[in-house]
């Protein structure tokens, strides 16, 4: 079990850094400071007056998007051990049961949680270049679908009208298009990120060989997994992306049958989806399936469709690692592997 000699929980706000800090058994510091360069490098000279050895200093902080960036990017070569926790680890965790909510008592929970859970703390791995900008280009792909789909909706409903605003019908329809050029451009730059590096250029084209991933959802897996190096299996992402299905079961009167939860990286999550729609209509690689499991087995529409997307996932993971295109005359021929890929294993 790895022992720190000092952990300090951080609370992230806009505008602040909420730390209390733990040596031993005992919370030795409880302090605020600004979220800015000064108030970092205060942080920074009062944890190596708590503790001189920066290797010895665990610090917990909860992700915070992109509050956390200014910390993590101050830290990176500080030498601390630095550690970013799910906000849904800690509120589960139940530290404690006092339902006073402020910073400073986050900070302390975040500190006892990283305390007690410091054998299973994770250095955290920062995006590469590439990996970072497709992730920022991508946030704004999304951005912009959302904002030309809002354009849309206010054309349609102008001409639903009983008489229809001219001037509106043109402006919707000239944002509409300058939206479309934009996304068409974000998307261009993305796959020349995609195609920079022969590494990454490799994994994207892999990616694209498998049925129903597209540039989308590829552009998507390998900015997520870090090039699929973030999750050490299939199974991991399958539970981090919500696909995969956990039963529940406690005593003798709770037993329900497996199911995907609802706390999942959504994003990741619809565009396997998209994939998976795909391919189950008629000529595409999965209608047969998709057709039997129904008709047949009778199984609901959405099991079948989380069955293709964790079989998707497993055929990411597995091609990447082998370095090997998705080659469907195989794939049909290897009745084993098809029985495996349709479900998570």
């Amino acid at each position: 079990m790895k022992k720190f000699k000092l952990v300090c929980g951080i609370d992230i706000s806009k505008s602040s850094l909420s730390t209390a800090s733990i040596a031993g058994d005992e919370i030795v510091a409880q302090k605020s400071y600004p979220n800015t360069a000064a108030g970092l490098e205060q942080l920074y000279q009062d944890l190596l007056k708590l503790e001189r050895e920066a290797s010895q200093i665990l610090i917990c902080l909860e992700n915070t998007g992109v509050y956390m960036e200014k910390l993590l990017l101050a830290f990176k070569e500080s030498g601390f051990f630095l550690w970013v926790v799910n906000p849904l680890m800690i509120k589960y965790a139940r530290v404690s049961f006092d339902r006073l909510k402020t910073d400073q008592v986050d900070a302390r929970k975040i500190a006892q949680f990283g305390y007690m859970m410091q054998s299973k703390a994770q250095q955290y791995r920062p995006l590469r270049a590439q990996e970072a900008q497709m992730k920022d280009l991508f946030l704004l792909r999304s951005q912009l679908v959302k904002l030309r789909t809002q354009v849309k909706n206010f054309a349609a409903t102008n001409l639903d009208k009983a008489i229809p605003c001219l001037m509106s019908n043109s402006i919707w329809k000239q944002v509409s298009e300058q939206l479309t050029a934009m996304i068409k451009e974000v998307e261009r730059q993305l796959q020349q990120i995609a195609l920079s590096d022969k590494a990454m250029k490799r994994t994207y084209k892999i990616l694209l060989s498998i049925p129903g991933i597209g540039p989308v959802c590829a552009w998507q897996l390998i900015y997520t997994t870090q090039h699929f190096e973030r999750f050490p299996s299939h199974k991991q992402f399958a539970a981090y992306s919500g696909t995969a299905p956990f039963e529940v079961q406690s005593g003798s009167s709770i037993k329900r049958k497996a199911r995907i939860s609802k706390k999942a990286a959504v994003n990741i999550k619809t565009n396997l989806s998209l994939a998976a729609l795909r391919q189950i209509r008629k000529n595409m690689v999965f209608h047969q399936y998709y057709k039997y499991m129904k008709e047949y087995e009778h199984k609901h529409h959405l099991w079948i469709i989380n069955s293709i997307r964790n079989m998707l996932i497993k055929l990411a993971f597995d091609l990447v690692k082998k370095d090997k295109l998705f080659d469907l005359e195989i794939f049909l021929k290897n009745k084993k592997s098809w029985a495996k890929f349709l479900t998570l294993s």
